[in-house]
């Protein structure tokens, strides 16, 4: 199977049978493929096929379950694999429909970037001394005395 880059910088890439969802968010994208390809979801597909770590395949799948409902509609699926010494249960989710007007929906809103000026505004205004000192506190070494200028404005 041959893969395009996302254009996204979280770095996941997305298989050739969905380059058309290129602009969608990758749970999304997870979905649609699921149901393109008529797979059983499980972390360990979803990490392969999207290169990404099962943490984040879980997360997309997680969110997939329980945040998209009104989107996404999934069944749960308990497989049993048997092993040499115990059988494996593993749960996966079969995608039974996309709702392509929210896909839609959400390929025309932009994406915002991230402003970064409130940050730096926050930080900024956290200088009090009281600040400094609770900062000065997380970062302490065992046994190091305040310094006196942090216990000047306090």
């Amino acid at each position: 199977m041959t893969y395009i880059v996302s254009f996204y910088p979280d770095g996941h890439l997305l298989p050739d049978n969905i380059q058309d969802l290129d602009h969608s968010p990758l749970y999304m994208a997870v979905a649609c493929w699921g149901l393109r390809c008529n797979k059983i979801l499980t972390t360990e597909v979803v990490s392969r096929e999207f290169r990404i770590t099962q943490q984040r395949a879980r997360d997309a799948l997680h969110y997939i379950r329980h945040e998209a409902r009104d989107r996404i509609t999934t069944e749960c699926i308990v497989m049993t694999v048997p092993g040499l010494r115990r059988t494996i249960t593993c749960k996966g989710l079969r995608v039974l429909g996309v709702n392509i007007s929210a896909l839609d929906a959400i390929r025309e809103r932009p994406r915002a970037a991230p402003d970064k000026g409130k940050h730096l505004q926050r930080l900024a205004s956290q200088t009090t001394p009281l600040h400094q000192l609770r900062r000065w506190m997380v970062s302490r070494r065992t046994g190091e005395p305040v310094p006196g200028s942090l216990l000047e404005g306090v």
